[in-house]
């Protein structure tokens, strides 16, 4: 469980700075590109909602972390 939580919070962590990082266009819609490839074009609200996932996602990840380590200390 340990492994699969610092999985998912490197790995949404990685990718959210690789979006970040590759995309400094603005305006009414969002080109999405990820090395080169387009993933996907979002509209101001989507670009909020598709933040919002990936925050759960990250803590959804640091909750299993914290769950894991407090296993780990109790054993």
């Amino acid at each position: 469980m340990l492994l699969l939580a610092l999985l998912l919070v490197l790995a949404t962590g990685a990718f959210t700075v690789l979006v970040v990082v590759e995309n400094f266009s603005g305006g009414p819609e969002y080109a999405v590109d990820l090395f080169g490839e387009r993933i996907a074009t979002l509209s101001t609200p989507g670009l909020f909602l598709s933040g919002v996932a990936l925050a759960l996602i990250f803590c959804l990840g640091l909750a299993l972390l914290a769950s894991a380590l407090k296993r780990h200390r109790h054993r």
